[in-house]
């Protein structure tokens, strides 16, 4: 549906992006994975954003490689919708290692939502089934997921690439 990264056919990071505080996002080279990108921003300020292209709207997943250099976080942000009210609500999903259960309010904006991954030559590999953590955080309160609109990273490290399927 769509990939983040530096193949001829991707959607690059350091491009048509928007952002909050002032984030800086460059090309490096990794000895091992070659292009990756560097993304350096306070945790607290710095948000980077980017729109999804409408075939990846209903992504079943996202799949990242990445590197935190000191805390990397990355948002799904979700289109929701109530039974009793048709208007559509958006909300974010915190995807943080650092926590082992679900995390926060479900009527608030942001909820996060625990994840693991492997570690491949430095870098770590995770995969987010993306309605099971709608389902496990806004669906605690019958929040039904409509689509997923956008991507946010907040904090420092490195990214390899990141894959909506």
């Amino acid at each position: 549906m769509q990939k983040f990264g530096f193949g001829n056919h991707d959607t690059k990071l350091d491009k048509n992006f928007m952002t909050s505080g002032n984030p800086q996002i460059n090309s490096v080279i990794d000895g091992y994975y070659g292009n990756v990108y560097l993304i350096n921003g306070s945790f607290s300020r710095d948000e980077l954003d980017w729109d999804l292209k409408a075939s990846t709207h209903y992504a079943n997943s996202m799949r990242y490689i990445y590197q935190s250099e000191s805390k990397l976080i990355f948002y799904l942000r979700v289109n929701l919708l109530t039974k009793t009210n048709p208007s559509q609500k958006l909300k974010g999903i915190r995807l943080d290692p650092s926590i082992s259960i679900v995390e926060g309010d479900p009527n608030g904006d942001e909820m996060g939502f625990p994840i693991t991954g492997i570690n491949v030559n430095g870098f770590i590999k995770t995969t987010v089934n993306i309605s099971k953590a709608v389902k496990e955080t806004y669906g605690q309160i019958r929040w039904k997921y409509s689509k997923l609109l956008k991507i946010r990273i907040r904090g420092n490290g490195k990214i390899q690439s990141i894959i909506f399927e």
